[in-house]
Order: structure tokens, then C-alpha cells, then sequence
């Protein structure tokens, strides 16, 4: 059995919503009627007791604005050494979702005004966050918070109601892949305190930022700190290859306007997965 074997990569269909339930569905390797089946091209694997898959899908073509779920096949073909299916013959599932390119002309206002507590409407649904299981860390400022999915609209992301979570705005690279992954965070919470992200401006070259996941410790290394304007999105969704991080957050205050000047964006490159 070929590693492609491995897994199986749909899209939701027309009814907004995931039909295929296994890799062991009927007709083999095959998506449920409504789903779309994506070719999983090629699969390779890194390491020598934990490994790292890489897939080449669709034939090089990137994948269009929409929902994703890959299935990893305990249910039909990964078997560890003595022959036992993965997680005991279940499917892992990853559901993802891809958007166009950043559109939006500012990048997310991060903090709230200084000397005041801000009551928060309640979240509306289409501006709910995605829980993703993971974790980043920024050992030198003694930070770890969940990581959450922010969605993108017409206007950006609003990543008021992210309290002590991490937000990976939707539009750039999932955590962890490659490309340019953006994360934000508050620099000033709504109860009037330092956010998570409030010593962000301190870190330098060198310094270490990691996100836990899937029992992996995926380790970056800043290189390079600087002050953008708010609407230069462009220079935290700047495209790359490999994997790499770009930590935003607000910075200089304006008492009068309560608003904040400058965006503080560091950017981190992988240097190990362990």
C-alpha cells in the first residue's frame, strides 16, 4: 500500500458541511457525495521514532477559498511496528479552512484604552474564534497561551474577545506549515491591565518562540523586530517558503484618541521540531 494510502483530503460540499466520516468509507478512497476528494499526490516522512508527514495534494495547485478536513487513516492503513492501527483503528481529523490572501486595509487594533475597564458586547457567532490545541510559548517574556483561529471579513479580524488566547488570523499559514504564520495578542486586556502581549516589543534577535502541538515542540528563533504602521498589512503577511512567525500586537498609545499608532511585528524562523 502506497503512503498516499495514508489519507484522505476532502472539501465540504454544497451543503456547508463534512459527509465523509472515515477514510473507510464506501468505494474505498473515496469522498462521501457531497464532499469533494482532493488527490493526495505524494507522502513523506521525517524522523526516526516521531515523524513528520509532508503531502503534495491537488497536483501543485493551491488549494481555492474554502473547508478542508484531512483524515490521517487509522480506520484502514497506519499501523505502528506490532501491527496496531493507529489511535486503535480511529481517524485523527484536521479541518482547516483556506482563505484569499489577506484583503483587509488595517491590521487588528490589539489593545484597549488605558484607565478604564471595557464592557464587551457578547461575541457574535460569525466572529467566533476556532479552538486549534495548541500553544504558544515565549519563554524570555514567561508567556503560554492557547492558540485560536480569528476569522477574516470584509473589515479584518476582530480579535477583541481574545482575553488570554493567541489569535492566528485566518488568511495566512496555518500554525505550524509552511509559510507565514501571523499571531496576535492584547497589548492592554478590557479589565485594564498589560496583556499577554505587552512585553512583545522586548524580544530580539535570538531570543526563542514555540508552539506546542500534537506532542511536538515546534522551536523559532526571532529575526527581526520593528514597528510597522497599521495599515502596512503587507509587512506581516509578507509570503515565505519555509515556516515562520510573525507575532503582531499594538504599540504607542494615544491618551487622547485611545487608539494606538503603530503596530510591533517580530519575526521568527523554525530551527527544530522535537
Amino acid at each position: 500500500m502506497s503512503l498516499t494510502a495514508n489519507y484522505l483530503l476532502v472539501e465540504a460540499g454544497t451543503n456547508g458541511k463534512f459527509d465523509t466520516t472515515s477514510c473507510a468509507v464506501p468505494g474505498s478512497d473515496a469522498a462521501a457525495p457531497d464532499d469533494v476528494k482532493i488527490s493526495v499526490d505524494k507522502a513523506t516522512y521525517v524522523g526516526s521514532t516521531t515523524y513528520i508527514s509532508t503531502l503534495d495534494i491537488n497536483g501543485g495547485t493551491p488549494l481555492s477559498a474554502g473547508t478542508y478536513r484531512l483524515f490521517i487513516c487509522g480506520t484502514t492503513s497506519i499501523e505502528n511496528a506490532a501491527g496496531i492501527h493507529l489511535n486503535n483503528g480511529v481517524d485523527t481529523l484536521l479541518d482547516f479552512t483556506v482563505q484569499a490572501a489577506a484583503s483587509a486595509s488595517t491590521l487588528p487594533a490589539t489593545g484597549f484604552r488605558h484607565g478604564e475597564v471595557t464592557q464587551l458586547a457578547q461575541q457574535p457567532a460569525a466572529k467566533a474564534y476556532t479552538d486549534t490545541a495548541m500553544l504558544l510559548e515565549i519563554p524570555k517574556i514567561g508567556v503560554s497561551m492557547p492558540i485560536v483561529g480569528v476569522p477574516q471579513s470584509d473589515a479584518g479580524w476582530d480579535v477583541t474577545w481574545l482575553g488570554n488566547s493567541a489569535g492566528y488570523l485566518s488568511g495566512s499559514a496555518f500554525p505550524t506549515w509552511a509559510g507565514n504564520t501571523v499571531i496576535t495578542g492584547h497589548v492592554w486586556d478590557a479589565y485594564n491591565q498589560p496583556g499577554i502581549f505587552s512585553e512583545l516589543k522586548t524580544l530580539s534577535y535570538g531570543d526563542q518562540v514555540q508552539i506546542q502541538a500534537w506532542g511536538l515542540t515546534y522551536t523559532y528563533e526571532v529575526r527581526e523586530s520593528k514597528l510597522v504602521t497599521k495599515k502596512n498589512v503587507n509587512a506581516a503577511f509578507q509570503s515565505e517558503e519555509y515556516d515562520w512567525l510573525t507575532l503582531v500586537t499594538c504599540e504607542f498609545y494615544n491618551p487622547f484618541t485611545g487608539d494606538y499608532l503603530f503596530r510591533r511585528a517580530v519575526r521568527a524562523v523554525l530551527i527544530s521540531v522535537k
